[in-house]
């Protein structure tokens, strides 16, 4: 699952919620949330869940 999170930690969006093979995958994010309303820019939170692990590193969106 690939998920964005303002800096507050609230759900904007979720970019995949299914399971995929291991291997190279990419996503585009279009500064969309989920009633694909446009965000403001700055600063979001990108969090991946795997079946083991949770890795969230944050990402810059200008306009």
């Amino acid at each position: 699952r690939v998920r964005i999170f303002d800096l507050l930690g609230q759900p904007i969006r979720t970019l995949v919620d299914e399971t995929r093979t291991a291997g190279h995958h990419g996503l585009v994010w279009r500064g969309r949330d989920e009633r694909a309303q446009p965000v403001a820019a700055g600063v979001y939170l990108i969090e991946l869940l795997t079946g083991t692990e949770r890795i969230v590193r944050k990402a810059l969106y200008l306009k």
